[in-house]
This record gives structure tokens, C-alpha cells and sequence, in this order.
């Protein structure tokens, strides 16, 4: 009997601990695990950025030129939707940034994933145009 009213309450524990704890997995913020500057072609920066997010969300990128000012003419992949990867370092994305938008002699990249995470800012120090790679 009394091992009984053991198990009883044992069990009983089990579940009203069990029942309201949270098994979900939170979502991690993506992240910019590298970026580098690939070099000038003619007035346009070309810059490969590494992109991990762990749930591999789709990423956009916020691009700051060194004055704080977001860049939106980004081309190459582009900065909307770009894929992800979860094992280091990440999927690796090819941007081209115009000469005009690049101010400040550095860049920042932020990544966004689809459900509004913000990962930290990457900056980039930036060669002045024909400053080679």
C-alpha cells in the first residue's frame, strides 16, 4: 500500500511538472559569421558574406554604409531573402554595392531572419575605389 501511494504520488509529480514545462526550442538569431571585401570591379564593391542561422530561416541583410545610412541598392544576391546555413560558416552570398553608397571607408551588416531576429552588425573596413582586395 504505501508503495503504491509512492508511485501515486511520484507519477502525479511527474505530470504536473512535466505537463506546463515549455518543449519548444527558441529561435536563434542569425548571424554573420565572415565577410571580406572581394574587391572593386570598375565604381562597384564586391563583398562575400557568410550567412549561418541555426533553423537555416531565410536572412535579410541590413546594409549600412560607415555614416550609419542603410544601403537598399544592394545587388548581386541581393540582401532580401537570402539562404542561410546552420553548420559554420554559413551559406556564402556575393554582394555588389555602387561606389556612390559606399561612404565612411567601412560597411555593417545586419542579419534579420523571417521571424524579425536581429544578429549583431559585422563591420567591414573599406578600401577607397582601385584600393585593390
Amino acid at each position: 500500500m504505501r508503495v503504491e501511494r509512492l508511485a501515486t504520488v511520484c507519477l502525479l509529480a511527474l505530470v504536473l511538472c512535466g505537463c506546463g514545462a515549455a518543449d519548444e526550442l527558441l529561435n536563434s538569431c542569425p548571424r554573420v559569421t565572415g565577410v571580406r571585401v572581394v574587391g572593386w570591379d570598375g565604381a562597384e564593391l564586391r563583398v562575400g558574406v557568410w550567412v549561418q542561422d541555426l533553423e537555416e530561416d531565410p536572412v535579410d541583410l541590413v546594409v549600412t554604409d560607415g555614416t550609419g545610412k542603410e544601403v537598399t541598392d544592394v545587388l548581386g544576391h541581393g540582401a532580401v531573402g537570402l539562404s542561410s546555413g546552420a553548420e559554420l560558416p554559413g551559406a556564402a552570398h556575393e554582394l555588389w554595392i555602387e561606389g556612390q553608397y559606399v561612404k565612411g571607408g567601412k560597411m555593417g551588416f545586419r542579419p534579420v531572419d523571417v521571424e524579425g531576429c536581429e544578429g549583431e552588425t559585422v563591420w567591414l573596413g573599406v578600401p577607397a575605389v582601385g584600393g585593390g582586395r
